[in-house]
């Protein structure tokens, strides 16, 4: 599965790239305060965003690992 996650990192960049590690995958997340600041956008734009790749990697990891869902459900929120 990490290697999966590592895989999928690899099609990100910029702000996406940046939430994936700081927030998703980080042990400590930073807030979305500070992301939001960093990029000079809402906390709710942050929150956004985060949530679209959430959702983009279930759909990816639904595709490359067969029986993904009954397998990891708990893993993934």
């Amino acid at each position: 599965l990490l290697s999966k996650l590592e895989e999928y990192k690899s099609k990100l960049s910029g702000k996406e790239l940046d939430i994936f590690e700081n927030r998703i995958m980080a042990e400590n997340p930073v807030t979305l305060q500070e992301l939001g600041e960093k990029y000079h956008i809402s906390r709710e734009r942050v929150r956004q965003i985060q949530e679209r790749i959430v959702k983009n990697i279930k759909k990816w990891l639904t595709e490359q690992i067969p029986n993904f869902e009954e397998n990891y459900s708990n893993f993934i929120k």
